[in-house]
């Protein structure tokens, strides 16, 4: 299965846990003596560029807001769910869908199937139908 929104540029949601990393971070390595940080590679003075590129600094806002579009999304998803489970079958495998996928969809995925053709049915290259590259593109932009 691929996920719905593989087209959209993932940044990772800021969370508490990376505030809390950074802390531990920190604490450790301004735990270390100067002789440990030369065996590294690293000196004192490079303590802080090294957490902030390892744990960027989190602001509250970022967070609820990550938390606000995961909560659309996960709103939006069903939302598309409950519209094809008004679908009846023969509407639903038009679309290459079965009632099965209706709950992968709630959950953000998209059932993906590369189904060749028989040689008698299509007229693609390698035995893959135009049929199927259209629905493959589709699958791409959706």
């Amino acid at each position: 299965m691929k996920y719905i929104n593989d087209d959209k540029p993932r940044t990772a949601a800021p969370s508490f846990s990376a505030l809390f990393k950074r802390a531990k971070l920190s604490r450790e390595m301004h735990g270390l003596n100067d002789h440990m940080l030369a065996d590294i590679g690293i000196t004192r003075d490079e303590i802080p560029l090294i957490i902030e590129k390892s744990f960027p600094r989190v602001r509250l806002m970022d967070v609820f807001a990550g938390w606000l579009d995961k909560w659309l999304e996960t709103r939006k998803n069903r939302q598309a769910a409950r519209e094809l489970a008004a679908f009846d079958d023969r509407m639903l495998a038009d679309i290459g869908l079965g009632r099965s996928d209706i709950s992968a969809i709630e959950k953000g995925y998209y059932p993906v199937r590369h189904l060749t053709s028989s040689p008698f049915l299509g007229s693609g290259v390698d035995g893959l139908s135009k049929a199927d590259a259209v629905n493959d593109d589709h699958q791409r932009a959706a």
